[in-house]
């Protein structure tokens, strides 16, 4: 029976399933389309394009994923902005919670109001880098289902 269902699903996947797909492994990792893999390497989570060398490495699942799919779309430029965002994210982060330390730390008011200009700035920052991934993100998933119903046998 389960050598059936597994026949079953590679001759779906074989004939245009694996355009829409997405497939959670064994592993833990994730296979697209058929074409890029996601797996958590110690504290990143990297794409790999397969039948390439491209490696990629994102802080967060959602934004590999998001990235993958402009790939696939052949938006370059998109697709580079989501890692450039992701990246970005990261280095506000480390940014917030050191300025954070040092306003907590410091006693002189005015080196107080200092650290908390640089803390309000990077948190706006974030916020924005934050506001535009979610759009690529939801784009994408726009995209994903419009996919999904395209395909026949998903109506």
């Amino acid at each position: 029976m389960i050598d059936q269902i597994e026949n079953f699903l590679r001759k779906e996947i074989n004939h245009g399933l694996k355009e829409v797909a997405i497939f959670r492994e064994t592993d833990g990792s994730y296979n697209l389309f058929s074409r890029y893999v996601i797996k958590k390497v110690k504290l990143n989570i990297v794409v790999e394009i397969l039948n390439t060398s491209q490696r990629v490495s994102f802080n967060n699942l959602k934004n590999a994923v998001t990235y993958c799919i402009f790939d696939k779309r052949n938006k370059f430029y998109e697709r580079q902005r989501i890692h450039d965002l992701d990246q970005k994210l990261v280095g506000l982060e480390v940014e917030i919670n050191i300025e954070n330390r040092l306003f907590k730390k410091t006693k002189a008011v005015d080196i107080k109001l200092i650290h908390l200009a640089k803390l309000n700035e990077n948190k706006i920052k974030k916020k924005k880098y934050e506001h535009e991934l979610n759009q690529y993100v939801s784009d994408a998933k726009s995209w994903q289902d419009k996919r999904f119903k395209q395909n026949d046998k998903y109506k």
